[in-house]
């Protein structure tokens, strides 16, 4: 992070919360504030500043008319679409002195000082005190309801947005959830049933019929903390952070066991009115890390602290003092200059009002020409297909999964690593997954020592010591080589599936299929059927490619749309054929408009080499994808994965070549996609096999990607 900017002394220390309040550009932060002494949030003006391209803080525009008397807000706030008109509105609650909640209309595109922003009621009765406010569609019926805490009754309040909400107020319609303490709010989909969960006074809240709420406890005793889910620990549940907020306390962090209760790990012992909280991927090696901060009064006063924990996408942090002295209150993060890294706003409640600051995130782009090989293992008993980098032994390091073995970190790179025997039959793994949701990494794979259509699954102990069950059906593949696995939960709560994809589907003599595991994995053959006979025999990946909240397949240069109730639908992405079969492949959104794109390497070509191109979606994804060309003389895309390796903002991609050298190669994404840098990194050699590998991971936990 680079040292603080001061913002100008006219942007006092009020309430803040972030979006884009114009119809595109960057973080702009949104400030209601009476003066320089605001200890309760007195609102006298509402502005909106931003950033300029040079950096330099433009001073809050005043965005409303002077209020005729005071409104003394809480705590909180948040930003929506409301009225359904293309930009973010405002919204914020009364403190402990008034009832009343407001929002506020966005005039965009009339975005001007002139132009003021029209105030309206949400809530007018009930009890006082309104700390923390949050947008979601909790009951999934499509549409997104409000909620807000009314803490001087113990409620949280879930209001039904107004089909007409300039013409309604305040909101005639809501729910009650009772008998809540505390504050915080957050929301996520905790149980991955594909509906919003809100997230208050340490517990989760479930929607599950009419106006039925389950509260779930996260931690009982910490009800007053700042809370946060996200999936720090990719795939499987989501994990929890929670901070002291209006208290002293410790910040911990949460995992959710198999019966639902949540085991903690205490990141840091005292947070002195921890009051700012965020997750955000900071460094942009690709795991999430977390910002946590002081309030300074009341609290630590001039020692006042702020950490980021710099994680390793396996729940370990490294904590790192960033600021001393400096109070935060409800502070952000948020990319602020524009230059696609997350920035942090630090603004005070009491001590060192008013102002704000705001560390610019200055990491460097990393060199891509500094590379070392490293052998793991030299003589394998046979030939692995696949390669996953996995946590087995629950050691915090990422592990690495293949053939029928997994090989244990030892804590650097360069130190010997000792291959583990996983268990016959299971010979060949497919997926890595917490197939019995006992809280560890399991393995499902084939029985052949390269090719078997009979499958097997091993249960972990949590130590990689393994039981090998061999009760997972086998398929009728005609030619019994497994290509594509992917795991996901393509039905919202259904079962945990595995999609497959076998060699020589690309013409027609096998499907796609898919297993379902069962509630109890050791009970017996796992189901197995063919879903869609248009497949493409490689790789498949579970991806939301249309927006509509479930996932669906892709395949290269098709995709299945999940249409639900098992049904699935093919489109085709291009009718391209003569650089050979589509192999393996990559999504993510390389031009910025806001979908996902495709990188796609290639097999069974004719020539020498093929070409390595990339297909850009149309709003439409069901039509024809634009095609583009990434780089030319490839030895085949039999290895690919992609991530933002040079830490500069954007995604960038591997490819390890099956011929032609078999080298390992880095393509720089510069503008999103125009050019790509070619950057050997490997020049392979005799030996050198590109299979379904070249895994981007930070294998050392040193902060950049390696390559296993």
């Amino acid at each position: 992070m680079r040292p603080a900017v001061a913002v100008p002394a006219t942007l006092l220390g009020g309430r803040v919360v972030f979006g884009l309040c114009r119809k595109g550009g960057q973080g702009e932060v949104v400030e209601l504030n009476k003066g320089a002494d605001d200890l309760f949030g007195e609102i006298e003006h509402l502005r909106v500043g931003h950033c300029l391209p040079h950096k330099m803080w433009r001073a809050f525009e005043h965005i409303a008319e002077p209020e005729a008397a005071v409104l003394r807000i809480g705590a909180g706030g948040d930003v929506f679409d409301i009225d359904s008109d293309g930009d973010l509105d405002i919204v914020f609650g009364q403190d402990h002195t008034g009832k009343e909640v407001w929002w506020w209309e966005n005039p965009s595109p009339a975005f001007a000082p002139s132009t003021p922003w029209t105030r309206r009621l949400i809530k007018a009765d009930g009890a006082r005190k309104h700390h923390d406010q949050a947008f979601g569609d909790f009951d999934g019926d499509g549409d997104v309801e409000f909620a807000t805490w009314v803490q001087f009754d113990s409620t949280i309040r879930i209001y039904e947005i107004p089909a007409n909400p300039h013409a309604v107020q305040p909101w005639p319609t809501y729910t009650t959830i009772p008998f809540v303490l505390g504050e915080g709010m957050f929301v996520a989909d905790v149980n991955r049933d594909g509906k919003d969960d809100l997230l208050a006074g340490a517990h989760w809240f479930e929607h599950t019929a009419g106006t039925t709420w389950v509260p779930h406890p996260i931690d009982a005793t910490y009800p007053d903390s700042r809370v946060i889910a996200a999936d720090i620990v990719p795939g499987g549940p989501l994990e929890v952070l929670t901070a002291s907020g209006d208290f002293d306390g410790p910040l911990n962090y949460y995992t959710q066991e198999s019966n639902g209760t949540w085991a903690k790990t205490t990141l840091i012992g005292n947070v002195r009115h921890g009051h700012s909280l965020e997750v955000a991927d900071f460094d942009r090696d690709g795991s999430l890390d977390f910002f946590a901060a002081e309030m300074g009064d009341p609290g630590a006063g001039d020692q006042a602290t702020a950490w980021i924990g710099w994680g390793n996408g396996l729940g370990r942090f490294t904590i790192e003092v960033i600021s001393v002295g400096y109070a935060n209150h409800m502070s952000r993060a948020a990319d602020f200059d524009g230059d696609g890294d997350v920035d942090i706003l630090m603004k005070p409640y009491h001590h060192g009002a008013p102002g704000f600051r705001v560390l610019l995130n200055d990491t460097a782009p990393l060199p891509l020409n500094q590379w070392v090989r490293h052998l793991v293992d030299g003589t394998v008993p046979w030939q692995p297909v696949f390669l996953e980098p996995a946590d087995i032994d629950g050691d915090l390091r990422w592990d690495i999964v293949t053939g029928g073995w997994w090989y244990s970190n030892p804590g650097s790179a360069g130190a010997a690593w000792t291959r583990e025997t996983i268990g016959a039959p299971m010979h060949n793994m497919a997926v890595v997954h917490d197939f019995d949701s006992d809280g560890d990494l399991d393995v499902l794979g084939t029985e052949g020592q390269e090719v078997s259509e009979q499958f097997a699954w091993a249960r972990n102990d949590g130590t990689g010591s393994f039981t090998i069950l061999p009760n997972s059906a086998g398929t009728t593949a005609a030619t019994p080589f497994l290509q594509g696995a992917v795991g996901a939960q393509f039905e919202a709560g259904g079962p945990y599936q595995v999609a497959l994809s076998w060699q020589q589907g690309e013409n027609g003599s096998s499907a796609i299929q898919m297993l379902d595991v069962p509630a109890d994995p050791s009970s017996g053959p796992w189901p197995i059927q063919d879903i869609h006979p248009a497949s493409l025999g490689e790789k498949i990946s579970s991806v939301d490619i249309d927006g509509d909240g479930d996932l669906d397949i892709f395949q290269g240069t098709r995709w299945l749309r999940n249409d639900a109730g098992g049904t699935w639908t093919s489109f085709l992405v291009h009718p391209i054929t003569h650089l050979g079969d589509a192999d393996r492949h990559e999504l993510f959104d390389i031009d910025l408009d806001g979908d996902l794109d495709a990188v796609v390497g290639w097999d069974h070509f004719t020539g020498p080499d093929t070409d390595l191109v990339w297909f850009e979606a149309p709003n439409d994804p069901t039509q024809q994808w634009t095609l583009h060309t990434l780089a030319t003389g490839v030895g085949g895309g039999w290895s690919l994965d992609s991530a933002d390796i040079d830490h500069d903002g954007d995604i960038d991609v591997v490819l390890g070549e099956h011929y032609n050298g078999t080298r390992l190669i880095i393509y720089e994404n510069v503008d999103h996609g125009t050019t790509w840098n070619e950057i050997v990194i490997d020049p392979g050699g005799i030996g050198i096999d590109h299979h379904d590998g070249a895994k981007l991971i930070d294998i050392d936990d040193d902060g950049d990607l390696d390559v296993p």
